[in-house]
């Protein structure tokens, strides 16, 4: 009994998160951005490494001597950023690197468009940004509740923490972090001290549903006897 009441709040309290999550939606996307990670080695050969997004600021530069740069496409607006890569390890002295790893905050225009890499005007690498949600029902490659709330509710691992009170404990964040999360012994007590509620509105509403009975059994009673 007790474990399907648990089984039917968690099922409560997740259709809550995913109303939340999409009534947020438009107010939290203008401070979205696109985290973008990948490798590239001396030939400009390019292997990404992940791409997220997450709440933020960007870090454009619009140095424009730099060979290579980043656009951004989506709608009638395109971003650019430009920069370079030092093919060397921070070590003393500095050592030769065959490849290095590129991360980026570029800007979030939607799951429409793509991103792009060009040294001058040959393009490198192409990452469509509609795979940030396949809509497969299932929380995949490079999707979170962000970018896809349709597969990735608050409630599945994606690689994001959203410490936030929505009612549902983030299984990304660390122990504490999210003020949903319950530790077992935590979650014991409140099932406890709920069902201790329980008991004692229960015992109210009967001793209510009993004093009630025994007054209209007497004024049932009074009024027999004015008959007489």
């Amino acid at each position: 009994m007790l474990r399907k009441r648990m089984k039917r709040n968690r099922m409560i309290r997740d259709g809550a998160a995913v109303i939340i999550a999409l009534l947020l939606m438009p107010a939290v996307n203008a401070e979205n951005i696109i985290e973008f990670h990948f490798w590239m080695d001396k030939d400009k050969n390019i292997r990404i490494e992940d791409v997220r997004v997450v709440p933020g600021e960007t870090d454009m530069v619009q140095e424009h001597e730099y060979p290579l740069r980043i656009e951004v496409s989506g709608g009638k607006d395109t971003y650019s950023t430009f920069f370079v890569v030092p093919f060397s390890r921070l070590t003393n002295p500095p050592t030769p690197a065959k490849e290095v790893l590129v991360s980026k905050k570029l800007p979030y225009p939607g799951n429409s468009g793509k991103v792009m890499v060009f040294e001058y005007d040959n393009l490198l690498y192409s990452f469509d940004l509609s795979r940030l949600c396949v809509r497969d029902k299932e929380c995949g490659d490079y999707e979170n509740y962000l970018s896809c709330p349709e597969d990735c509710n608050l409630g599945v691992p994606d690689y994001l923490c959203w410490p936030a009170e929505d009612l549902v404990c983030d299984p990304d964040c660390a122990e504490e972090a999210d003020p949903d999360c319950l530790r077992p012994e935590q979650e014991t007590e409140v099932i406890k001290e709920t069902e201790q509620t329980i008991q004692l509105i229960n015992i109210i509403i009967w001793g209510a549903a009993a004093v009630v009975l025994v007054l209209a059994i007497l004024a049932s009673i009074h009024l027999r006897k004015k008959k007489r």
